[in-house]
């Protein structure tokens, strides 16, 4: 059966079909149609569905091998090159046979420095109680931003590009957050951290009680703020009691905690990143005039070509973009791996440099200036 498949797509050269007793150890070339496919078919691993078939491509300036695989009752061609965009699409029931090509390097770039990353930290061994508490809320922190980063990219493939830039944005800021949480790896940082957020949410409850609590029209309201203040409050309790059975140390929050997200910027080197990145994803979180305006202009001045280029330009800068916020994940799995001295960071390297071409890639179509 999958012999007929393929030689529907690769009309074979007549030749003498092989006997049941060679088909095992048979390879023959198929006819080579003008399509830029190329090689020899594999049959080693004929009673193998996961494995049946093997050929290769010419993509671009590399050659990529592909096989044919049994899925869900069907047989679908997969590059052996790219396990973790099987999964990306399956995990998040994107269609199989669609083109997903645009998210394929960040896929694969966040997948694997994910599972590096998780696998370093997880085999930390804890000094004490007080490194265990670190370590832990570390492993919750990066799958939160790995599921952050992974919503993105389906944004991008799924063409929905300003959310895809929104999206970006929360990556970009949880990336340098968690940077600053690893390079104070310290049980007091992550206190203060979790601290901040109970002191503001408690403070922000209390201020719509106040403010509502005589208003008829919002009793019910204040009702449900009553009751999540009083769950706030059992969180702290409960976080008070693991202070002192951990002997966590603790400081006030803004001495361990910046209050700005740009002095946390700061606080890892990347001041320049709030410009370059994190304020440029801004027009789409807050529905700025940036797209409106230049849509306007392109109206006002009755230019068709114009407003397909700039249409054109929005795309590409939001796949880059995304592409970006993808580098900013990468950092901060290397911050976390170093800050618990696991040293072993050299792959990040080769995932960072496939990256930083694929932004290469688009970065002209995307509207980025050329330096003089």
């Amino acid at each position: 059966m999958a012999t007929k498949l393929l030689l529907r797509r690769f009309p074979r050269r007549p030749s003498r079909r092989p006997t049941r007793r060679t088909r095992r150890s048979a390879t023959w070339t198929p006819h080579l149609p003008e399509n830029g496919w190329i090689g020899r078919a594999f049959l080693e691993d004929w009673f193998d569905p996961r494995k049946s078939l093997q050929y290769f491509r010419i993509s671009g300036s590399m050659l990529v091998r592909w096989r044919l695989v049994r899925y869900m009752g069907r047989r679908i061609f997969v590059d052996s090159s790219m396990s973790h965009l099987r999964t990306f699409i399956t995990r998040h029931n994107l269609d199989l046979k669609a083109d997903h090509s645009v998210v394929s390097v960040p896929v694969e770039a966040l997948y694997e420095a994910n599972e590096l990353a998780y696998n370093l930290i997880s085999g930390v061994d804890p000094q004490d109680d007080k490194h265990g508490f670190v370590v832990q809320a570390h492993l919750n922190l990066l799958g939160r931003l790995f599921e952050q980063a992974s919503g993105m990219l389906v944004c991008i493939t799924t063409k929905s590009y300003t959310s895809a830039e929104a999206l970006g944005r929360v990556v970009v800021e949880g990336a340098i957050n968690f940077m600053y949480l690893s390079i104070h790896a310290h049980d007091k940082t992550l206190v203060a951290y979790i601290e901040s957020w109970l002191n503001e949410h408690q403070r922000k409850l209390k201020e719509f009680i106040d403010n509502y609590s005589l208003v008829e029209a919002a009793a019910e309201a204040v009702s449900g703020m009553r009751q999540r203040h009083a769950a706030i409050e059992l969180q702290r309790t409960v976080f008070e009691q693991m202070i002192t059975d951990l002997r966590l140390d603790r400081v006030a929050p803004r001495d361990a905690w910046p209050k700005s997200l740009f002095q946390r910027f700061q606080g890892v080197n990347r001041e320049h990143d709030y410009y370059t990145s994190y304020h440029r994803l801004s027009s789409a979180s807050h529905l700025a005039a940036e797209d409106t305006l230049n849509w306007l202009l392109g109206i006002g001045l009755g230019n068709p070509k114009m407003l397909k280029n700039l249409a054109i330009e929005a795309v590409s800068y939001s796949v880059m973009m995304s592409r970006i916020a993808v580098t900013f994940f990468v950092d901060a799995a290397i911050f976390c791996c170093i800050g618990h001295h696991r040293l072993e960071v050299e792959p990040f390297s080769e995932i960072k440099l496939k990256l930083q071409e694929s932004i290469a890639e688009v970065e002209v179509s995307a509207g980025v200036p050329k330096c003089i």
